[in-house]
């Protein structure tokens, strides 16, 4: 399938990420995926076009910085801010797009979603089940989401650019995010949602299959995009050796001839501490 938009939000110590997941678009997807790349001024480009010089392509780089964000919450900084502004930053004929999480890989066929019809929508996503479930801290309350209403996961989203420029929904989520600061907990997610809850479609889980979820209660599912969230590659490493999307990661990424990189003491110390705070702080991962 032709002409096929793919957007990653890339901050520095993310690229390694985006790499793996872009080859494993180029090599899974059944799509020509035209790569965009949202990023900072400290994003080293350098690494990205490992995936660029593999595949001899060229991906569309767009500079953002992060004042439109400050002051709200982050977790490590403002990057995942950054997919709100896909509407705005990207050329007006560009009218659908899919937005990964550099934390994702691509183990599936992806024409049906760039066949989708998306009229009257935003975009179409998987429901975060584990989110509405706890009710995380109060979550529709906070947000202001009718209960009969649902509550998408943004690391995987099909947008409809055209609907979200004619609504200017990107500068709507930022003025509720500045607004509500005291009431955001998971981000952009929770700004999305608050705005765009009734313009969205449900997407099956294989496109936003959760790794947390594979670890502890694999389901018997063939799934199309795969996610790291909360626990990325080099953990997932260290507590379940034998995962087979794990080992895939660490696949493309020798593909794409990435810099080895040693686990350290001090490296597993971080991933304990990130872990605890997974699972006892938080209790939204699990």
């Amino acid at each position: 399938m032709e002409n096929c938009h793919i957007c990653y939000c890339v901050d520095k110590g993310f690229e390694k990420y985006a790499i793996a997941s872009i080859i494993s678009m180029f090599l899974n997807s059944n799509i020509k995926p035209k790569i965009h790349i949202i990023h900072n001024k400290f994003t080293d480009k350098k690494k990205l076009k490992l995936a660029e010089k593999l595949f001899k392509t060229k991906f569309k780089y767009y500079l953002t910085d992060d004042k439109l964000f400050y002051g709200l919450p982050v977790l490590g900084g403002y990057s995942s801010y950054y997919r709100i502004l896909i509407p705005e930053l990207l050329p007006k004929n560009i009218d659908k797009i899919l937005y990964l999480d550099c934390d994702t890989i691509v183990e599936n066929d992806l024409t049906g979603l760039f066949s989708m019809d998306l009229a009257k929508h935003a975009l179409a996503a998987v429901e975060d089940v584990v989110t509405l479930k706890s009710d995380f801290k109060n979550l529709k309350k906070r947000l202001k989401i009718p209960k009969d209403k649902s509550y998408f996961n943004s690391g995987v989203m099909m947008f409809n650019l055209d609907f979200m420029r004619e609504n200017n929904s990107a500068k709507k989520i930022i003025s509720f995010l500045h607004k509500n600061v005291d009431k955001i907990v998971m981000h952009d997610q929770d700004g999305l949602n608050a705005i765009l809850f009734n313009y969205w479609i449900k997407l099956p889980e294989t496109y936003n299959y959760i790794i947390n979820v594979d670890l502890i209660f694999p389901k018997n599912i063939n799934p199309k995009i795969i996610h790291f969230a909360g626990l990325k590659p080099e953990m997932v490493k260290i507590l379940a050796p034998g995962n087979i999307y794990c080992k895939k990661y660490y696949e493309y990424l020798d593909l794409a001839k990435y810099p080895k990189e040693e686990i350290t003491r001090d490296d597993i110390k971080k991933l304990i501490k990130r872990l605890y705070k997974i699972l006892f702080e938080t209790g939204f991962f699990f």
